[in-house]
């Protein structure tokens, strides 16, 4: 599936060969052991596939442009089996690929492994490089959606007995550190800290807010 030759052979798997996405989009087959490939992200809406209106080419035939070409069957009703009749028709016979032009367009593999031709229908013709210029590409480069991240406040600190000024989470770092949730309005508590005899004894602290609620 990471395969991306410059030009694929004949007879081998340098293709896309997906046929469903549910391996596209399962997480498992980004991860190759030592590494693992990123995850795709993305747009929130994605457009229909075009209806390929392009030229048809079989396998071997040199791709004429640069696109994303789609495998199809061609197909035609006979009359007695024999004498075509009617128009012909076309229906998707593999996964979608990317090819560069003057490339030999491939063979396919059916379901039992066997090399076979097929014709490949261009469905969108890659002009974005034709004036030998870059485009601004930033708009494909999606990054996964961050989940909201909690408010961090810098309210000044508070000393045990002080009002709370802001309910939320205050910590103290003093006798090993504790989390608290305080209300607003309600006094700072203190720390029940044991001491060398296993005594508790009350401490006095002071609290930074970490989040405001």
């Amino acid at each position: 599936m990471e395969n991306a030759p410059f030009e694929p052979a004949r007879s081998n798997n340098d293709l896309a060969q997906l046929r469903a996405p549910s391996l596209l989009l399962d997480p498992g087959r980004y991860n190759h052991g030592f590494y693992t490939l990123g995850y795709p992200v993305f747009p929130s809406y994605l457009p229909e596939v075009p209806n390929g209106a392009g030229p048809v080419i079989s396998s071997g035939d040199k791709v004429p442009c640069d696109g994303i070409w789609e495998p199809v069957a061609i197909e035609q009703s006979k009359l007695l089996g024999i004498v075509p009749v009617g128009d012909r028709s076309s229906r998707n016979n593999g996964c979608f690929n990317y090819f560069i032009r003057d490339i030999r367009a491939p063979n396919l593999r059916d379901a039992t492994g066997a090399v076979t031709g097929t014709r490949w229908r261009l469905l969108w013709e890659d002009r974005r490089y034709a004036d030998g210029t870059v485009p601004d590409e930033s708009q494909y480069f999606l990054e996964p959606p961050s989940s909201p991240q909690p408010t961090r406040d810098t309210s000044a600190p508070v000393r045990t007995g002080d009002i709370c000024p802001v309910s939320g989470e205050w910590r103290t770092d003093e006798y090993g550190g504790k989390t608290v949730r305080v209300e607003a309005g309600a006094a700072m508590p203190d720390m029940l800290v044991r001491d060398n005899l296993g005594e508790l004894k009350v401490h006095w602290v002071t609290w930074h807010l970490v989040t405001r609620s």
